[in-house]
């Protein structure tokens, strides 16, 4: 091997190993330098507001509605005579207890109508008495052939119906006892009186407004929900309601009934009643112009179909139209 070969050899290697010593020191720097921001760079750590616990949950959806508060019982107090109310003893706001006396009629008529037929009664009792003694003699006399069985048949009719006017007479006198009841007005339920309709010294009709009373110890929310929450709205179903005054509580409740509303159905039918009565008229104007008469619709039918066959009377007689008229 020449001596000139020998160098370029020893220079490549000379070469290799000075390129694999500066490749290694570069690794080794990275290495170095990576451990260094390794060391340098924080742990990360979680607060207990950031770890969130998987389980299985009900999915809710949440439908806001606006409503009114009602009591679920409520009475409206009416009278159940025409008479004058002389005393009311309570006022709005006032608690009542059921059974509690509220108001109270005027009942001298009917107290002097009870002792009428008290009397009534007192006197038929003694009637059909005598008339009781008189059937049993008669029937003794019968048996004897001492008189005809139609004179004991006529006093035996006498007798029914004597009997009769006692039943009539005792079902009057309890009429006006249950009026002189009636005429004392009571509570028919506890709680509060939310309206006086009253004063003392008013006549008052038959089923005439006097009073209303809530109970206020159960109450429910009345809400009206469009068409597209009402599939959400299912009986049954937990709620939560918010008072405008008290947004500091949240009451729990739950979902009691959903009535159907019966506005939309009331509207249209307002509606179809408009557009008849628009083409009624329109019916009744084309009619007039060709000389005739409209059969209308509903409760005057039956004056249409006059009306109309009193014209083809008319035009077969020859009556002239309007329009056939010669004009002056």
């Amino acid at each position: 091997m020449s001596k000139k070969l020998k160098i370029w050899i020893a220079g490549a290697v000379v070469l290799l190993v000075a390129g694999g010593a500066a490749v290694a020191t570069v690794i080794a720097t990275r290495a170095k330098s990576s451990q260094d921001a390794k060391k340098e760079t924080p742990p990360l750590e979680f607060s207990a507001r950031d770890i969130v616990q998987l389980a299985a949950r009900r999915l809710t959806t949440d439908v806001t509605l606006t409503g009114s508060i009602m009591a679920v019982t409520q009475a409206t107090v009416r009278s159940k005579l025409s008479a004058e109310v002389v005393r009311v003893f309570v006022r709005e706001g006032d608690r009542v207890t059921v059974g509690q006396v509220v108001a109270e009629f005027d009942k001298a008529q009917l107290q002097q109508q009870s002792a009428e037929r008290v009397a009534t009664l007192e006197s038929t009792k003694a009637q059909l008495a005598q008339n009781e003694k008189t059937r049993q003699a008669n029937a003794q006399l019968v048996k004897q052939n001492f008189i005809s069985q139609n004179a004991f048949d006529t006093t035996d009719a006498s007798f029914r119906a004597q009997a009769a006017a006692v039943d009539v007479a005792r079902a009057q006198l309890a009429q006006t006892e249950l009026q002189l009841a009636d005429a004392v007005v009571r509570a028919p339920i506890s709680g509060f009186v939310a309206k006086r309709y009253v004063q003392p010294g008013e006549k008052l009709a038959f089923d005439a407004p006097m009073l209303a009373i809530v109970d206020l110890t159960q109450l429910e929310v009345a809400a009206q929900a469009p068409v597209a929450d009402v599939a959400k709205a299912a009986p049954g179903a937990v709620v939560e309601i918010e008072v405008e005054g008290l947004t500091d509580h949240i009451y729990k409740g739950r979902i009691d009934r959903v009535n159907p509303s019966h506005r939309v159905r009331g509207d249209r039918q307002q509606r179809c009643q408009a557009a008849h009565r628009d083409v009624r008229q329109d019916a009744v104007a084309d009619r007039r112009r060709q000389g005739g008469a409209v059969v209308a619709a509903g409760g005057d039918s039956g004056r249409g179909r006059q009306a109309d066959r009193l014209g083809d009377r008319r035009r077969q007689a020859g009556t002239p139209r309007d329009h056939d008229r010669p004009s002056r």
